[in-house]
């Protein structure tokens, strides 16, 4: 008997363990599309952007906004169902590891695709600037770039 509660115990722990980093419980932070468009804004007025390169950043928000919209849909489908696998797992005798690799791989998937798209969008960011604005963001991301090491130091 003993010997169960604790089993169960470590299997709760790892549960919660995989679903805290997911947001389980916190307050949820200020959405990627938000900061980026702040970021945007501030570099736009510090790079001096033409008419027309505003219009095309306006259009590379409006991108990232909706991939953003979309892939949080995904997050809140994504995280129903590794709970529903997990919940199911956890009732059986005996765990399929293969089964939770399985839907948890899919998540970690979804945002590597995320991540690529976020890089190609700041490349065609990157595309639309001339030599002058290039030195100046590369110039301003080094100021807005946080200090290397431990935090608080």
């Amino acid at each position: 008997m003993l010997k169960k509660l604790v089993i169960t115990g470590v299997i709760l722990a790892l549960f919660a363990a995989i679903q805290v980093p997911q947001g389980c419980g916190r307050k949820a932070p200020p959405r990627s599309e938000d900061k980026i468009g702040r970021l945007i804004d501030k570099l736009s007025d510090s790079l001096s952007l033409s008419g027309e390169q505003k219009a095309a950043v306006e259009t590379l928000r409006k991108e990232i906004r909706e991939k953003n919209e979309k892939s949080r849909s995904e997050r809140k489908d994504e995280g129903r169902q590794i709970d529903e696998v997990f919940k199911n797992e956890l009732l059986k005798d005996k765990i399929d590891p293969a089964k939770i690799n399985k839907v948890l791989d899919s998540a970690s998937e979804k945002r590597e695709e995320l991540r690529r798209f976020m890089v190609l969008e700041l490349a065609k960011f990157h595309a639309l600037l001339n030599a002058e604005q290039k030195q100046k963001l590369s110039k301003l991301l080094k100021e807005l770039a946080p200090e290397p090491g431990p935090a608080g130091k």
